[in-house]
């Protein structure tokens, strides 16, 4: 009898947690990009991540990764509807100069139901 309800729990977890991940967001990132400039007088690095949801709706946490003399990461959730395309731009004020660092930086974005 306990070998049974055993088998019977282990199933119905298998199926909750299936259908967690099908109902969900399903997200591919489609586009990363990097730019910098002054906000007043202070040097910022933004990093543009492009998120493309082909699931349902829900919320994201997009995560974005900045390697320039240090280096950040940074997360922000956001709420995305099915099949929207949606860009989330991460400031990054960390890094300290006077001129452009992006030419040895790098950066990268992922994007993860949440």
């Amino acid at each position: 009898m306990m070998r049974g309800t055993s088998a019977l729990l282990l199933a119905v977890g298998l199926l909750v947690v299936a259908a967690c991940g099908v109902a969900g967001p399903k997200l591919e990132i489609v586009g990363v990009n990097a730019r910098d400039g002054f906000s007043g007088f202070d040097y910022v690095v933004w990093v543009d991540c492009t998120v493309r949801n082909s699931g349902r709706d829900g919320n994201i946490e997009v995560v974005a990764e900045l390697q320039a003399g240090g280096s950040w990461i940074k997360r922000e959730t956001v709420l995305i509807a099915k099949n929207e395309e949606r860009k989330v731009t991460i400031a990054f004020p960390e890094p300290d100069s006077f001129f452009s660092v992006l030419g040895s930086a790098t950066y990268n974005c992922n994007a993860l139901p949440k």
